[in-house]
């Protein structure tokens, strides 16, 4: 039953977009973009009722209730624009505009991201990982983990290769360059609803995995910034818990044994491995640890 009410979940967040953008069945919030906020905020609140993990409890409420305020109420009350470069400038809009390039919301989270790694976005306010956090969470145990869906992880650099190419377009000042930015925003929210219908079939990160191009720009800071998952090879015990907790597919117990950390681009830091380790072999490290002295 609950695997069917996610389901249906991610429908409407699918028709709520389609209709915003396409079908233009009704002109109403609960048919629209919104839709997916909406969603995530009623199977939110049921994660953090059912998840016994502490710190995936917390991280989903934090997470649902950004998605709700800073994604979903904050811009549908106010609307407040904010400043951003060439051909966003004007357009920009506080709280829709994490992923779109030359905003000052966008420059942020670069810089967040550098210091604390992918999880400042993309664990604790995304709402992809917020749609799979909580209505794919019912598909968890489906998720593709082979070796070869490890290595399919670059087929997301062909949309994030396009995705760089606009940092550059912004400032062009042509009439084709429109066309070109709305066309590949518009192609990357088809591809992005859609997959939400294949979630049973291919797991509940199959976006973030494969396809997600601005998960490859800050995934691109997560592994050259201050962030990662530090190890103590010599107290692993190989029980493959932490690889089984990973949505993404990481092979995090290959990593902890041959270079004694994590850190990598597909890492998102929802810490599944971290708090699920037996041994306690993994920790999170990131900016905040220059500043650690040892007691």
């Amino acid at each position: 039953m609950v695997q069917v009410l996610s389901y249906l979940g991610l429908v409407y967040a699918v028709l709520g977009w389609l209709n915003e953008v396409w079908l233009h069945w009704a002109d109403s919030v609960f048919l629209s973009h919104y839709s997916e906020y909406m969603a995530i905020g009623i199977f939110g609140v049921y994660r953090v009722a059912v998840e016994k993990n502490p710190y995936t409890r917390k991280r989903i409420a934090v997470l649902t209730a950004m998605v709700v305020g800073f994604w979903g109420l904050l811009p549908y009350v106010f609307s407040l624009a904010e400043p951003a470069w060439g051909y966003f400038s004007g357009r920009a809009i506080v709280g829709r505009s994490l992923h779109i390039p030359m905003t000052l919301t966008f420059l942020v989270s670069l810089a967040l991201v550098f210091l604390f790694g992918r999880r400042a976005v993309c664990s604790w306010n995304c709402p992809c990982v917020g749609t799979r956090d909580t209505m794919g969470a019912a598909f968890r145990k489906q998720s593709i983990k082979s070796r070869t869906a490890w290595k399919l992880r670059h087929l997301k650099w062909v949309l994030t290769s396009v995705y760089f190419a606009l940092f550059a377009l912004v400032f062009v000042p042509l009439p084709i360059v429109r066309p070109i930015i709305e066309g590949f925003l518009g192609l990357v929210g088809l591809i992005y609803f859609g997959s939400f219908l294949f979630i049973p079939l291919t797991g509940n990160r199959n976006w973030c995995r494969w396809l997600c191009p601005y998960g490859g720009t800050f995934g691109l800071l997560n592994k050259a910034g201050f962030y990662k998952i530090k190890a103590e090879p010599d107290k692993c015990v190989a029980c493959k818990k932490c690889e089984q907790e990973c949505d993404m597919g990481i092979p995090v117990q290959q990593l902890v044994q041959s270079k004694g950390e994590v850190k990598v681009v597909d890492c998102v830091g929802c810490g599944r491995c971290v708090t699920n380790c037996p041994k306690g072999v993994l920790s999170f490290h990131d900016v905040r640890d220059i500043f650690k002295r040892d007691v």
